[in-house]
């Protein structure tokens, strides 16, 4: 009995930035929306009318997982066992043969 156990783990980093706000001159207005998140911190600069906001989130998280492979040989037999791969393995088919005695 040959038992293979495969331990990984996976760090994800994400950060995301967002800027929004309005900006007036003249007759001229630019206006850009933002993201509806809450998360993150957030900068404002408010100057009058005009504003500008911007939002930083940094998210980090970190995933484990782990795998129990069991393989049984009988004596005096050879098993291969590759890392990394997965290869699906056949359903044995089932096969009658029906012999007729004293018939």
């Amino acid at each position: 009995m040959i038992s293979v156990r495969q331990d990984a783990s996976v760090d994800r980093d994400r950060t995301r930035a967002d800027i929004s706000g309005r900006v007036s001159s003249g007759a001229a207005t630019i206006a850009v929306p933002g993201s509806r998140s809450a998360r993150g911190g957030v900068v404002e600069v408010q100057r009058g009318d005009d504003v500008i906001r911007g939002r930083i989130d940094n998210t980090r998280s970190l995933n484990a997982d782990r795998d129990t492979q069991t393989l049984q040989v009988l004596e005096g037999n050879s098993a291969f066992i590759r890392i990394g791969q997965s290869v699906p393995v056949p359903v044995p088919q089932r096969q009658v043969v029906r012999t007729i005695v004293n018939g």
